[in-house]
């Protein structure tokens, strides 16, 4: 059952013939009967067709704005047939079948689409009109569910089907049912569900909730029941609304939270910490989504709180923790900057280095990124040194400002740590994304970058190829580059040969940037002519197609700044008046020219006719782009085209 995806999904086809079954289906009960067992034949026969199968169930099977009309006979004799078919949980595949089935047949609110007249199709959005035959329906449904329920193989799927009904928003729409479904519900909390489970407790309190938005009383009795202590920490957690209801600000809400945390945290041993820690993993698990992301968020907060009152506890209940395997795989930032600050170093290191877990490097990583500056030993470089030489790319850190800590200690160390990474990085170029931030004008690194890197700018124009390769928006507007030319202009050669040896074809599609800063350098004349000559030698081999345009043509736009422009033209007429006898080359130009405005591109045609008076040589320039684009009516596209010929 484990590889069974009991969910629907349209986009896979079952055979012909299943599809002609599901006609049966209003022609009566016996012939709908008859449709439904062959379905289910095939169904036991095709396992691995169950998401189709279900999406058959609902879609062709399930609940029309017509339905009333006929007693809902069909769902009737669908949930029927699923019934027997399961044998009262003795089968699992069809009961299985029929709890993924419930889920959808318990809403209220459905929508249909029927083909129409003249290619038309309708879609209806309906709710279920409240009948006696409907609420047979439903409750024939829950009693089977949590008859169901005392079997504990089927108990995970059937409170995954509960939690899910309460948050189906407007698929629950019609109170008259839900109030009715509520007779067996409650009945069933209060009998079956066991309120020091914090899971229960979560599933009763979202059903409370939907009950309150169809001013559907419930006695306080059971609310008050099912709020153990791990659930109201659970809520404290996870509510998203409880800021907006006591109106108040982030910050005040955070303090707020904080200091309810330590309250009902107050007299937690290391064993209730335990418990606490697996059952929001369990729930976790359970979950996903967003609230997956809350609960996480949630164990920071408890183990943050923890770390400021008490944190000779803290650290056993992190080195228990984390001998179990990190199972919650908790983003050690929090933890460590806290820990840190209250423990000595030592006894952190011992904490989270004795035990063997799997995610080890991540909180070593994180243990040298918070290290006090003044607590900072020549042993920490070499062990962080060596971190870098030997962990997995998934547990290095973005942040590479710490590291000026260590380079106060030694000159240099950031320079070899880079080393490390793009050595690593030229066998597997994920490495690189470490060091992106190395070229973010808002760290701290970049400000200090020409100290950090003195006399080894060939390094930082290494990494600087490493990061183009994994983050091609690094450096999104060339500010770095620029600073690299500053120093040795031949890296642009450098740079585009590695650009270039990445793919097999390029194209200016595949070069989002803006160029402009190359056009306002005072050497920009200098950069173009490698650049030029770099892509031109490219285009000759058939590795590019129209990436020069990269330099000229921008959704930015450069042509809209008139010095840009000028410099571009000025630059253009040079190579044209003094390379015009250079067939290929005028070729490779006039590709990019001949996409520009009419009265731009006049001028340099002017200038090729200056120099070069060969109807041969001209007749081989490009006059018009390649590809073509409008929108709207193409007259003003093609009245300009005839301008420029005349």
């Amino acid at each position: 059952m484990e590889n069974i995806k009991f969910e629907s999904d349209s986009n896979t086809s079952l055979p012909e013939f299943l599809s002609t079954l599901s006609l049966f289906r209003y022609l009566g009960e016996d012939q709908s009967k008859l449709s439904l067992d062959l379905f289910m034949q095939y169904a036991e026969k095709q396992p691995n067709d169950t998401p189709k199968i279900l999406y058959y169930l609902i879609d062709r099977y399930g609940f029309q704005p017509d339905s009333y009309r006929y007693d809902y006979y069909v769902q009737h004799g669908v949930i029927d047939k699923l019934q027997e078919y399961n044998s009262s949980g003795s089968n699992e595949y069809f009961t299985r079948l029929f709890i993924a089935l419930a889920e959808n047949y318990l809403h209220t609110h459905f929508s249909s689409t029927k083909a129409g007249r003249a290619h038309t199709i309708t879609f209806t959005q309906f709710d279920l009109i409240d009948s006696k035959s409907l609420c047979n329906l439903r409750e024939k449904i829950l009693k089977q569910l949590f008859d169901l329920f005392k079997n504990k193989e089927y108990q995970k799927h059937i409170l995954k089907l509960l939690m899910t009904h309460t948050q189906s928003g407007l698929n629950v729409s019609v109170g008259g049912l839900i109030k009715n479904d509520s007779k067996l519900i409650l009945p069933f909390f209060i009998s079956t569900l066991d309120p020091s489970d914090i899971y229960h407790c979560i599933v009763v309190q979202q059903y409370l909730r939907l009950l309150k938005r169809f001013d559907i009383p419930v006695a306080e009795s059971l609310k008050a029941q099912f709020q153990s202590p791990e659930y109201t920490l659970y809520d404290l957690l996870t509510n998203k609304l409880e800021r907006v209801e006591l109106k108040l600000s982030h910050d005040a809400y955070r303090e707020y939270k904080n200091k309810k945390i330590d309250s009902l945290t107050a007299s937690y041993s290391e064993e209730d910490y335990e418990k606490i820690l697996h059952q929001l993993y369990e729930i976790q698990q359970t979950l996903g989504g967003h609230s997956q992301w809350q609960i996480n968020q949630g164990i920071l907060s408890i183990l943050e709180n923890l770390s400021k009152r008490d944190v000779e506890l803290s650290c056993k209940v992190l080195r228990h923790y984390l001998g179990q395997g990190d199972y919650l795989e908790i983003n050690p930032w929090v933890v460590m900057s806290n820990i840190l600050l209250r423990c000595e170093a030592a006894k952190v290191f011992d904490v989270i280095n004795t035990p063997e877990y799997s995610t080890k490097d991540r909180w070593l990583f994180s243990y040298y990124q918070h290290l006090p500056s003044d607590e900072v030993q020549k042993e920490h470089m070499d062990a962080l040194c060596e971190l870098y030489k030997n962990s997995d790319n998934n547990y290095f850190i973005n942040d590479i400002d710490y590291l000026l800590k260590y380079e106060d200690i030694k000159k240099g160390f950031i320079a070899e740590i880079v080393g490390v990474i793009i050595k690593r990085a030229s066998s597997a170029s994920e490495y690189a994304h470490s060091i992106s931030l190395l070229f973010n004008p808002h760290t701290e690194i970049n400000k200090n970058i020409h100290s950090v890197f003195s006399g080894n700018f060939t390094l930082l124009e290494d990494a600087y190829m490493a990061v183009d390769r994994v983050a091609h928006h690094a450096d999104y507007d060339g500010k770095f580059l620029t600073i690299l030319l500053d120093n040795d202009q031949t890296f642009i050669d450098r740079y585009f040969e590695d650009k270039f040896s990445r793919k097999d074809y390029l194209s200016h599609h595949d070069d989002s940037r803006d160029y402009s800063f190359i056009w306002m350098r005072k050497d920009f004349d200098n950069v173009m002519e490698r650049i030029t000559s770099v892509v031109f030698e490219q285009e000759r081999k058939g590795k590019l197609f129209g990436y020069y345009e990269s330099f000229f043509n921008k959704s930015v736009n450069p042509q809209n700044d008139k010095s840009i422009l000028d410099k571009q033209n000025k630059y253009l007429i040079k190579e044209i008046e003094t390379k015009f006898d250079k067939n290929e080359y005028m070729r490779f130009l006039f590709s990019v020219v001949s996409g520009f405005p009419l009265k731009r591109k006049m001028i340099f045609y002017k200038s090729f006719l200056d120099k070069n008076r060969s109807f041969d040589d001209f007749k081989k320039i490009p006059y018009e782009p390649t590809i073509s684009s409008w929108s709207g009516s193409a007259v003003p596209m093609l009245q300009e085209k005839i301008d420029f010929y005349e």
